[in-house]
């Protein structure tokens, strides 16, 4: 049999943010696979990537890509990374801002680089949403888990653009693109673009179901290949706009638009006497004002909507004109009856009092604040003149943040937040560990730089598995670690897959014996334990006995006791010896002076002394 080897050499070339390969018109299906294979490898700076530098060129350089002029033109990124944006070019003195034009070395039909990398600074979300929307891109940014949310939140500025999630290999990018393809095919979008201020649209659709009626909506649903579809658009004003004012309506990912210019009609023949609609002390106005187009205008001292109401000095304004001062609410001084309303002698009349209520109008019990879900006051509060008043035990301006703390229980201890953290909003905020770092999970239980729950279980899983630890000696503590654990013990090959997935824990039990475990929440905020059992059953693994180094070191402590006990020895016998040697050297002394010193016993002086008991007396 004959062997042969292989040997792949893969060369770093220097990082670039786009490498075209080939015109799309040109492109062949393995064509496309040698030119995805043989695409050089390039470094990377740091972790950011260059890709909107990339998504920008590909959609400005439309003759090299060979983008049709009415064709769908769908451009997929993919990344493992997330990325640079305006105003990072600054960290390599690239200070000049993006044009937005095609900058490939080469010429058409031939590969080709992005040759500003160096000179622009990367492009801004909104000019990369200005220059997709001009050109009627649809992006696919196909993404890691890890990096979904940032890319969710580009894609939120982008009308038209999708945020896909890669597995590990990737095997799953085909079918994200023939399902979001399948989508994007079958709906139908429409978006308003430049819409002037103080103008509304409102867009309204069948979706191709005629039976159904109208429905306020910008987009349709499962549209077969070649069905037409309609949109209405519902234009309104709040005030008169100036000349050439306009906006765009335009299907999501066609290069199709619709401009819609708009214009007020302010003044009308009918406001001027003499002409049709004018007419002077009206009976509709109480003979008190003329009528213009249909409206009152009330003279001096008369107002309301039919001049119905007398104007004392109070409610007089400049001119002797009746004022609607009592009409605005003093604490903004905004319109009239806050613009929802009329001011009739005095006091408003709201336009649509089931919806805007209040003194002046300024009540609505719709515009309180919403939850992601788009639910007032988050269903959890009542929505009153703007404010919302939450249910007992909600709290916060929109009534999301819930006052109970049994969700933040932690099934792995029993403890509020494992110990390590506050229970806000029902959510628990780890605090910071002894090291500075953080601790994590939902409940946070994981301390700083643990991958699995390890140290939170510790002691519960010593106490069940071999009666000792912190918590032996306490009455229920080891029974109540439990009530939340189902434990087991298991060989390392009766795991499960998803066990084996998670990082396992080893600890030193009071024995000084080493032991493993593995946890894995299983919902109904319970959690399965596996202690990994030894090929021969055993719970834990001990130091291994050396007979020969006992023997040496009860050897050596003999030894060591017994030069102690003689050292002891002669330090007495030392001490002993001098004691004696100074009481011969005193008793010597004491012989040698025993005249003079205190005499024993057993001395006699040699010398005897009698006295004359006459001597030195007359006789007589």
């Amino acid at each position: 049999m004959h062997h042969s080897t292989v040997h792949i050499r893969y060369r770093l070339y220097p990082p670039v943010p786009l490498q075209h390969q080939t015109t799309l018109g040109d492109l062949a299906i393995e064509e496309f696979k040698r030119a995805i294979l043989e695409a050089p490898l390039a470094g990377n700076v740091d972790e950011p990537e260059g890709g909107l530098d990339a998504l920008m060129q590909s959609m400005t350089c439309s003759e090299r890509v060979g983008w049709r002029e009415k064709s769908r033109k769908i451009i997929l990124l993919a990344t493992d990374r997330d990325f640079h944006f305006a105003l990072d070019g600054k960290l390599a003195g690239v200070l000049e801002r993006n044009d937005g034009t095609c900058h490939l070395n080469g010429t058409a039909g031939s590969p080709g680089y992005y040759t500003h990398s160096a000179l622009l600074d990367y492009p801004s979300v909104s000019h990369l949403n200005a220059v997709a929307q001009e050109g009627s891109f649809v992006i696919i940014f196909a993404v890691i888990p890890q990096y979904r949310s940032i890319w969710e939140s580009l894609a939120a500025e982008m009308p038209g653009s999708y945020v896909e999630i890669l597995e590990e290999d990737s095997a799953n990018i085909v079918e994200l693109i023939r399902q979001r393809y399948a989508e994007i095919t079958s709906t139908v979008t429409v978006q308003v673009d430049n819409v002037p201020e103080d103008v509304f649209v409102t867009l309204k659709s069948d979706c191709g179901n005629s039976g159904a009626g109208e429905v306020e909506t910008n987009a349709c649903a499962g549209v077969e290949l070649g069905s037409a579809i309609d949109f209405a658009a519902e234009v309104s004003a709040r005030k008169c706009l100036k000349e050439g004012s306009s906006f765009i309506i335009s299907p999501v990912g066609l290069k199709q638009l619709l401009s819609v210019e708009v214009e007020t009609i302010c003044e009308c023949d009918c406001e001027t006497p003499g002409n049709a609609g004018f007419t002077v002390a009206a009976d509709q106005c109480s003979e008190h004002g003329d009528s213009e187009c249909g409206i009152c205008d009330c003279y001096d001292g008369y107002s309301g909507s039919m001049c119905e109401c007398f104007q004392d000095g109070i409610f007089s304004g400049i001119d002797g004109r009746p004022s609607d001062i009592a009409c605005h609410d003093p604490a903004s001084f905004q319109q009239v009856c806050s613009g929802l309303g009329q001011c009739v002698c005095g006091a408003c009349l709201c336009d649509d009092p089931a919806r805007h209520y209040g003194r002046y109008c300024q009540c609505d019990d719709t515009t309180c604040l919403r939850d992601e879900s788009n639910r007032l006051c988050s269903n959890h509060g009542e929505c009153k003149c703007g404010d919302c008043v939450c249910l007992p035990g909600w709290t916060g301006e929109d009534c999301s943040c819930n006052q109970s703390t049994e969700p933040c229980f932690s099934p792995y201890n029993g403890e509020e937040c494992s110990a390590s953290g506050s229970c806000e909003c029902a959510k628990c905020q780890c605090l910071q560990g002894d090291s500075g770092g953080l601790f994590s999970g939902v409940y946070c239980e994981r301390a700083p730089g643990e991958v699995s729950p390890c140290l939170v279980l510790k002691d519960c899983v010593e106490c069940l598995a071999f009666g000792t630890g912190p918590l032996s000696g306490q009455d229920s503590a080891c029974s109540d670690c439990g009530a939340n654990i189902e434990y087991a013990e298991v060989t390392k090959d009766n795991l499960t897959v998803e066990a084996l997935e998670e990082a396992a824990c080893t600890f030193d039990n009071d024995a000084g014996c080493s032991f493993t475990f593995t946890s894995l929440p299983i919902g109904d905020r319970r959690i399965s334990v596996f202690l990994h059992l030894t090929e021969k059953g055993e719970k834990d693994v001990c130091p291994d006995v050396n007979a020969l180094t006992i023997s040496l070191s009860l050897f050596g402590a003999i030894l060591l006791i017994g030069l102690l006990a003689l050292l002891i020895w002669k330090c007495y016998i030392v001490v002993d010896d001098r004691r004696i040697v100074a009481k011969f050297d005193k008793e010597t002394k004491d012989l040698l002076y025993a005249t003079n010193q205190n005499p024993n016993d057993i001395y006699r002086s040699p010398i005897t002394k009698y006295e004359n008991p006459m001597y030195g007396k007359a006789f007589t």
